[in-house]
């Protein structure tokens, strides 16, 4: 509520253009952008102003999102006067047209602000907490996007500024990322070598588009823009989330794996790391860091017990994973260690994909499609040290209480981990009749 005594703006008609009216010794008459026909009527009003609500006629065109405007603008001014009155200052009208006008002006810098600028900011801050947090592992879809504002930047020959945020780019955008990119562009300064692919699948836009909030988010934080529900209302319509094709192993393959013999020996640690990952649903980063310390009852009934990598910073689960006789068995042969086995990991998934061909047992097709050649995949070529995750959940899922599966995962929820759950194995029709089971027929 205002100050007792306090003056306050209201808005009226300056020869065909709204503006904000306020006058204490000096008058502020300030355009709102809003203008209304010229035509007056017998008495000499405007026709498309009302006088006794000091707005629009209600029946002019547009008049919510103008109504909306004029609004935004008077109460601008008379927050300004309320704040200034509060501390016993009463404003004149130049000292507040001033005051607005700066602050537009500031407004209008922000607008122009460099979208890559504000992104570098945001990728270092991001890169500190992962740092100070020992999780440096998941700086990589940042950085990924990181590379998609540059590369397009280049593709587009433009230079993003915050103002060009909005439905449109983000189109753009997904169309870019939909359809296949050049290796390398002619620009100005040279030659750019393209590091985004495009070709992008659903799942992995979501995920593009999901860092895209987060630095909305960040930018709304810093006072950059108002809002990002735009981008929300975009990613909803547009990229929902959709049930992925996974391709995994039974048990039974996963040991015909494991019994398998190559003459090669990186492809005979790729076969005892991959099964390893089967058998232990660890993700990456969790086989890099594997510390055999963890390990508890090693001599009867050992079971992992440690903070997974990738969640050490938001859900903090700490897997407590029972090990099996065949996880135990390779860790023995290498003196409880994963090291001798490590690869780098886009090093593993060529491997991987060359081991499971060379046994012969994995060449049916699937319905994944590769992005390079439009060719469904053969299953070898679908499988990655990753889908030993899924693998791990999918053969456990229908045999295991899955509050203790989700202790075996480190999940906290159980959405989260019915991502990972193969939907094209066969439906097992046994669990119904196995389960309800009259007294008289178990005799």
């Amino acid at each position: 509520m205002a100050k007792k005594g306090t003056r306050l703006a209201s808005l009226t008609v300056n020869n065909g253009s709204v503006v904000v009216y306020y006058h204490k010794g000096t008058t502020m008459k300030l355009p709102t952008g809003v203008t209304i026909n010229k035509k007056k009527s017998k008495n000499g009003k405007f026709i498309e102003w009302d006088y006794k609500r000091q707005t629009l006629s209600a029946d002019v065109e547009d008049f919510t999102s103008r109504h909306a405007i004029l609004q935004k603008a008077i109460k601008q001014a008379n927050d300004i006067l309320e704040e200034n009155a509060v501390n016993g200052i009463f404003l004149t009208g130049e000292e507040l047209e001033q005051i607005i006008t700066k602050h537009r002006t500031n407004k209008q810098v922000v607008r122009s602000a460099f979208v890559i600028d504000l992104y570098t900011q945001f990728h270092d801050d991001k890169k500190l907490d992962l740092q100070s947090n020992g999780n440096i592992i998941s700086l990589k879809d940042y950085t990924s996007f990181f590379n998609i504002l540059i590369d397009f930047e280049k593709v587009h020959a433009t230079t993003l500024k915050i103002a060009d945020i909005d439905i449109s780019f983000l189109k753009k955008l997904h169309y870019w990322l939909k359809t296949k990119s050049p290796k390398s562009v002619e620009t100005p300064d040279g030659i750019h070598h393209l590091k985004t692919k495009g070709n992008h699948g659903a799942k992995t836009l979501r995920k593009r588009f999901d860092i895209f909030k987060e630095f909305l988010k960040y930018l709304q934080v810093n006072k950059f823009i108002e809002d990002y529900e735009f981008l929300k209302e975009y990613v909803k319509k547009n990229l929902p989330n959709t049930t992925s094709t996974k391709v995994t192993l039974t048990v039974e393959e996963v040991y015909k794996l494991y019994d398998y013999d190559f003459d090669n020996e990186r492809l005979n640690k790729i076969r005892q790391l991959f099964t390893f990952a089967c058998l232990t649903g660890m993700r990456w980063g969790d086989l890099e860091s594997f510390d055999s310390r963890f390990i508890q009852n090693r001599d009867t009934s050992p079971v992992y017990k440690k903070r997974a990598q990738k969640t050490a910073n938001s859900s903090g689960a700490i897997v407590e994973l029972p090990l099996c006789h065949t996880a135990i068995e390779i860790l023995k042969q290498h003196d409880y260690s994963l090291k001798p086995l490590l690869f780098s990991n886009v090093k593993a998934n060529e491997y991987v994909k060359e081991a499971l061909k060379a046994t012969g047992y994995f060449d049916e097709i699937t319905n994944l499609v590769d992005k390079e050649t439009g060719e469904y995949l053969r299953r070898y070529e679908a499988i990655t040290m990753h889908k030993g995750r899924d693998t791990f959940i999918t053969n456990l899922v229908n045999v295991t209480p899955l509050n203790e599966l989700m202790k075996y995962t480190g999940h906290s929820k159980l959405t989260t981990l019915q991502k990972y759950i193969d939907q094209t194995r066969k439906v097992n029709h046994q669990y119904v009749n196995n389960t309800f089971i009259r007294p008289t027929e178990s005799k």
